[in-house]
């Protein structure tokens, strides 16, 4: 039983690290929801 618990988890860990993650660098334009973030006090113009 354990053996395919380890089975199943190493298969899983394996997958999770063949996925392909975005990497951003300083300068990049990224997007924000502007329902989540805190806008009091904030110029409509900076976050429309």
């Amino acid at each position: 039983m354990k053996a395919a618990f380890y089975s199943t988890l190493d298969a899983y860990l394996n997958e999770l690290d063949t996925k392909q993650q975005r990497t951003y660098a300083i300068g990049d334009i990224v997007g924000l929801k502007v329902s989540d973030v805190y806008r009091t006090n904030t110029s409509s113009t900076i976050l429309p």
